[in-house]
């Protein structure tokens, strides 16, 4: 339960503060005008990073120097700041963190937004990020082998770019090779294991969120399902040379969604897309809330977006039946009241100008 919430010099926000009592809360207001960064606000506070901005600079007000989130969860105090000089700070109960990783899984959060069609049509990379951030809030080691593994990946491919034109150094390539399989081969078990979960989740939620009778399924696609993450090096090692970086392990894999045994990407209409990355998420905030004993805080980015009057209503049904805070945006007041005065009395409706 997120009770306060403050934001200074966040995005376009220069001091907003929210009390937040009631199970769900709708912000609403015209377009632009700063609903979204309410909920990225809260994502911040729970990742310490921003769901929509890359870099940190993007999420301080423009002409500002710097900006703080503050936001009161379970009874603990969250700060994020970044200070004039460019120095970030995350601190809970007043004491800061050592590392940010740290906080990852302590206060976990889903957010939906309409960006997340990416998932869909996007590049690889994002779908590995998605599952990443499912794994890094159930487990810490996961989270380190990642940071260790994208690290070691990094200066592997910088040797082989620094030995363009020379004699490759194998015992050199070769010590970072076993570096690479030792946390590879950790966070290809760790994902093979939780897509399985994850399918049958999506599969429950598509069934109820569609009128449609199709199946859609999850496919793990990485080549350690075939041979070790060392012997993808040793084989791939002259490709790697003359291509001056790693061209396959885990930071290769993907996920494919099937519909009716087809690319989801070609063939599903645009509610079906719809419906599938609801029960993803859905999916991801039943996980999390199934392995850290803990319901994740939901947020819900212009809900109507695109949605069908029926697949609403469904929807609706099954995040107030959820035991958890949900926080939603959408620009429309009247359709907010309607929608949620039939499922709950405890929501909250706040005006963003």
């Amino acid at each position: 339960m997120l009770t306060h919430l403050v934001l200074y010099q966040f995005k376009n926000h220069a001091n907003s503060t929210f009390d937040l009592t009631h199970k769900v809360h709708c912000f609403w207001g015209q377009n632009g005008i700063g609903k979204t960064n309410i909920l990225d606000a809260v994502y911040y506070l729970c990742f310490t990073k921003s769901y929509f901005s890359s870099y940190d600079s993007q999420v301080i007000k423009d002409g500002c120097k710097e900006m703080f989130i503050e936001g009161t969860i379970k009874g603990d105090k969250i700060r994020c700041l970044i200070r004039e000089n460019g120095k970030k700070e995350i601190l809970l109960n007043k004491v800061a963190y050592d590392k940010y990783s740290e906080h990852i899984g302590a206060y976990p959060a889903v957010m939906i937004s309409p960006d997340d069609t990416i998932l869909i049509s996007g590049h690889s990379d994002v779908r590995r990020k998605f599952l990443d951030i499912i794994l890094s809030q159930l487990d810490a080691d996961y989270l380190q082998h990642l940071i260790i593994y994208n690290k070691q990946l990094a200066q592997r491919n910088a040797l082989l770019k620094e030995y363009k034109g020379k004699n490759l150094d194998s015992n050199l390539l070769g010590t970072y090779n076993e570096i690479l399989a030792l946390h590879g081969t950790y966070i290809f078990n760790k994902r093979k294991g939780i897509i399985e979960e994850l399918t049958v989740l999506v599969q429950q939620f598509y069934s109820q969120l569609s009128a449609e009778k199709e199946n859609v399924f999850i496919a793990y696609k990485s080549s350690l399902k075939e041979r070790s993450l060392l012997a993808i090096f040793k084989e791939n090692e002259q490709k790697d040379f003359y291509m001056q970086r790693t061209t396959d392990g885990v930071h290769r894999d993907d996920l494919i969604f099937n519909i009716a045994n087809f690319p989801l990407k070609q063939y599903a209409s645009q509610g079906q897309r719809k419906s599938f990355l609801f029960a993803l998420k859905l999916a991801e905030f039943h996980l999390l809330k199934k392995h850290l004993h803990k319901n994740p805080l939901l947020l819900i980015d212009d809900l109507f977006e695109k949605l069908d009057e029926s697949r609403a209503q469904i929807l609706i049904q099954i995040i107030t039946k959820l035991d958890t805070q949900v926080l939603i945006t959408d620009t429309d007041k009247e359709r907010l009241s309607n929608a949620f005065a039939q499922s709950t009395n405890a929501f909250g409706l706040h005006e963003i100008i």
